[in-house]
C-alpha cells in the first residue's frame, strides 16, 4: 500500500518535471466562467480586481495618444468599472488570430451578448489604420499586466493580424483582443501561433446604495445605469424583485428606484420603456398580464414617490417570450423574472 503511494507520486512528479515551462499556466491564473479556454492554450497573464475599469471600444479607432496612453475612437469610449478580470491566452501552432476570435465571438452569442464593436464589421477598420493599436500593452501603459511571457507578445505583434471587439450582456461587458504570431520571435518571448486579450468588468449596475437609501448624484450606481443605457440602450433592474404571484415589490426595490429617478433628473430628454418578464410558468396570458402589471408598478413607484413625470415612462409586458435563459431549470426561471428599461 505504501509501495504503491510513493510509486504514484513520484510518477506524479516527474510529470510535473518534464511539463515544459511554457504549457504551464501562469501562477494563481485561472479562467473566467463566460470565456471558453481556446483549445490547447496556455494562460500566461492574468489579473483580477474587486474594482478596476476598461476603456471599451464602440467605435472605428482612430489613433493613440502618447500623452495619454490611451487609444481614441470615432466616438468616446466606453469607460466601464466593477469587477475586473483580465485573461492573456497562448495558443501554438498554425491557429491564427481569426480563427481564435471568431470562435470566442461565437461562444459569446450563443450566451446572449450582444455586440457593441466588432472590427470584422467596420469597414473603416482597415489593416493600415491600426497604427499604435496595440501600444496599449506594452510595459506601464494601461493594458499591460502581469505575465509568464511578455508584454511585447501584444505590444510588438503585426496589427495587420488584429482582430478585436466589444460584447455586452446585462451588466457584463467582454472585449476581446487576438494577434498573430507567424513565427517564434525571442525578444518578445512568443511562440508561433495566436494570442488573445480577454478583459470581462462585472458592472455593479443599481446594486451599490445601501439598503433604504436612495443614491446621491454622480454615485458609481448612478454612472453605470448611464453608461449601460447609453452602450446598449437597456438595462436591467437587478434588484428590483416582487412578491411570488403578485406586483408588490420586495424589499431592497426602492434605492433602485431612486437611482432611475435621479439618471431621469440628469437627463432630462430620456424617455424609458419599462418592460416586464416573466418565467414561463403557468398560462401565458396570465404571465403577459403579471409582467405587464409589474412594469406598471415600476412606472408607478417612479412617478408619485420620485416626482418622475408620466409622459417619460410606459409599460410593458413581455410575460415569457423573451427568455435570457432556459425555464427549465430553477436559476432559469429566476433569471427570466426581471424588469428591464429600454430606451426609446
Amino acid at each position: 500500500m505504501r509501495t504503491g503511494f510513493f510509486a504514484r507520486w513520484s510518477l506524479w512528479l516527474l510529470a510535473l518535471l518534464l511539463t515544459p515551462a511554457w504549457a504551464q499556466d501562469v501562477a494563481g491564473g485561472r479562467d473566467h466562467p463566460l470565456i471558453r479556454r481556446p483549445a490547447g492554450s496556455t494562460l500566461v497573464g492574468y489579473a483580477q480586481a474587486a474594482q478596476g475599469s476598461i476603456d471599451f471600444q464602440a467605435s472605428t479607432y482612430t489613433g493613440f495618444d502618447l500623452e495619454t496612453g490611451r487609444r481614441q475612437y470615432a466616438e468616446q469610449a466606453l469607460t466601464l468599472d466593477g469587477r475586473l478580470t483580465r485573461l492573456w491566452y497562448e495558443v501554438p501552432g498554425t491557429v491564427t488570430s481569426t480563427q481564435i476570435y471568431e470562435n470566442q465571438v461565437r461562444a459569446l452569442a450563443a450566451q446572449g451578448f450582444k455586440t457593441l464593436y466588432d472590427s470584422a464589421q467596420d469597414s473603416a477598420a482597415a489593416a493600415g489604420k491600426w497604427v499604435n493599436f496595440l501600444a496599449s500593452f506594452a510595459p506601464g501603459r494601461r493594458d499591460a499586466i502581469a505575465n509568464n511571457r511578455s508584454p511585447l507578445i501584444f505590444s510588438a505583434a503585426r496589427p495587420a493580424s488584429l482582430r478585436t471587439g466589444t460584447f455586452a450582456q446585462d451588466n457584463t461587458t467582454v472585449r476581446l483582443v487576438a494577434v498573430d504570431w507567424p513565427k517564434a520571435d525571442d525578444d518578445a518571448k512568443a511562440r508561433q501561433g495566436a494570442y488573445l486579450a480577454v478583459d470581462i468588468v462585472q458592472a455593479r449596475v443599481l446594486r451599490d446604495a445601501p439598503a433604504g437609501r436612495a443614491s446621491e448624484p454622480g454615485t458609481h450606481t448612478d454612472d453605470a445605469l448611464a453608461r449601460a443605457l447609453s452602450a446598449t440602450g437597456y438595462v436591467q433592474l437587478s434588484d428590483v424583485h416582487f412578491v411570488s404571484g403578485s406586483a408588490e415589490f420586495e424589499q431592497g426595490a426602492r434605492p433602485v428606484l431612486a437611482a432611475v429617478a435621479q439618471y431621469l433628473r440628469a437627463q432630462p430628454d430620456v424617455r424609458l420603456y419599462v418592460v416586464g418578464h416573466t418565467d414561463a410558468s403557468g398560462e401565458l396570458d396570465g404571465n403577459l398580464e403579471l409582467s405587464r402589471q409589474r412594469a406598471q408598478a415600476v412606472v408607478d413607484a417612479l412617478v408619485h414617490d420620485f416626482g418622475v413625470a408620466p409622459g417619460r415612462l410606459s409599460a410593458h409586458g413581455l410575460g415569457p417570450l423573451a427568455p435570457r435563459a432556459d425555464n427549465q431549470s430553477s436559476a432559469g426561471r429566476a433569471r427570466n423574472r426581471r424588469v428591464e428599461l429600454v430606451r426609446h
